[in-house]
């Protein structure tokens, strides 16, 4: 079964409006069920670029971490959760 006859099955069978007659065959009239040059539809390439190729990175250098900076840090962070608390 051709689309065109996919088509106009489903129309008949859906739609019982005034007028649904003549429009259905006015669309025969039209390219309506063929492309506007005559062959089959052709779909664009997409514009948009693929997805990269994930490369598995590491670190090539020592990460330093200065546990003074960090307790001051978690201090200050304490001291504003209490002033939020207080209001």
């Amino acid at each position: 079964m051709s689309n065109k006859e996919i088509f106009i099955e489903t129309y008949n069978k859906n739609i019982h409006r005034p007028g649904a007659e003549k429009l259905l065959a006015w669309l025969e009239g039209t390219d309506f069920f063929t492309a506007p040059d005559g062959r089959k539809v052709k779909y664009l390439e997409n514009p948009l670029p693929g997805p990269k190729k994930h490369v598995s990175r590491q670190l090539d250098f020592d990460v330093e971490v200065n546990m003074d900076d960090m307790l001051a840090f978690d201090r200050k962070l304490d001291e504003m959760e209490e002033r939020e608390r207080k209001g």
